[in-house]
């Protein structure tokens, strides 16, 4: 029996909510810098897209940031963790996410980074139903990118036209579509529920399979913030227990020393 396609799910403001507005306010506090300032420089464009393309690694991104913000490299922690917490819950999607696993398989495809991605996993369990994660700082390129989505396509070993791909910004839709994917610009679950045209696609919007699925939580786990030790990134929760972050800490390509090259490409 032939298995359902995968649908391909972006992960900012499909299934998580982002808040780049908080980083900005919270580095504008530690820095003294105009908070619309650190976000055009940081929360776009191309430094951001260095950084979530692979190009660069956590520590050299973080190392140039505090440069810039004036803070030393002892502070970098406290930026990491401004950066890094930013995100909130989207109505609908741990529910959606689960109907859909149990209809066939979830890809999450994404542009993010290694901070924000490990973060989401760890404050949404739910969201490694999304299995395989392809993400654009360990794939090295962005969605949009030329031949990134036919490559998906062929890695899942389908025709193009059989995935259906989520995302909220229409310029990754159209990429998806001029690569022959069914692209389908993302507003909100409830909307995507009641879409008549998308009840044909995915059977799970149906709404006995919807009401049947397994409960989900959209709320957050344990609350967590990073701790830098050089390369090693720890996870402290409220009530004072620590534990290091393997995946975390082998997500840092580049060492945690101002000795390692400099960070002129960010410039």
């Amino acid at each position: 029996m032939r298995t359902a396609p995968p649908v391909l799910l972006d992960l900012g403001n499909v299934l998580v909510r982002v808040h780049f507005s908080r980083f900005a306010d919270r580095a504008a506090a530690l820095s003294g810098i105009p908070a619309a300032t650190i976000a055009a420089r940081w929360a776009q464009g191309p430094r951001k897209a260095l950084y979530e393309s692979g190009r660069i690694g956590s520590g050299r991104f973080f190392t140039a940031m505090a440069r810039e913000l004036g803070l030393p490299a002892a502070r970098r922690g406290e930026l990491v963790t401004a950066w890094a917490d930013i995100f909130g819950p989207v109505p609908g999607a741990a529910s959606a996410v689960a109907a859909l696993a149990a209809r066939g398989p979830v890809w999450l495809v994404s542009d993010t980074n290694a901070i924000h991605h490990c973060w989401c996993r760890r404050r949404w369990p739910w969201l490694r139903l999304c299995a395989p994660q392809v993400v654009s700082w360990r794939r090295g390129c962005l969605k949009a990118a030329p031949g990134a989505f036919a490559a998906l396509a062929a890695s899942a070993g389908r025709p193009p036209g059989e995935l259906v791909f989520l995302d909220d910004l229409p310029a990754n839709v159209a990429a998806a579509r001029e690569a022959g994917l069914d692209g389908r610009l993302f507003t909100g679950w409830p909307e995507a529920r009641r879409a008549p045209s998308w009840v044909g696609s995915f059977g799970w919007l149906s709404g006995a399979r919807w009401a049947a699925a397994p409960p989900a939580a959209d709320r957050p786990g344990t609350g967590q913030r990073f701790c830098w030790l050089r390369r090693t990134v720890r996870i402290t929760s409220r009530r004072g227990s620590t534990r290091s972050t393997p995946c975390m800490s082998s997500f840092m390509r580049q060492p945690w020393t101002t000795r390692s090259r400099p960070a002129s490409r960010l410039r």
